[in-house]
């Protein structure tokens, strides 16, 4: 996969589901508040994912792991 920017929800469900398109799925949540905080910049799409060119772990926490994908969600 080569993409340009960290795609984020502050959905779980979502989050869950978008990785589970590629395999199992572990969830990381965001500190995006302190990011913003730090002066890091976001961008909305349209279809409510954010974007940002980087996360740093300092950021990073584990929501799950060794989430069970469900069939409808592999697309």
């Amino acid at each position: 996969m080569n993409r340009q920017y960290v795609h984020l929800t502050s959905d779980f469900q979502t989050a869950m589901e978008a990785g589970c398109r590629h395999g199992s799925s572990v969830v990381i949540t965001i500190n995006a508040d302190a990011m913003a905080h730090d002066g890091e910049t976001f961008y909305l799409l349209e279809n409510g994912v954010w974007l940002c060119e980087y996360v740093a772990p300092l950021y990073f926490s584990l929501k799950g792991r060794n989430i069970k994908c469900q069939p409808e969600w592999h697309l």
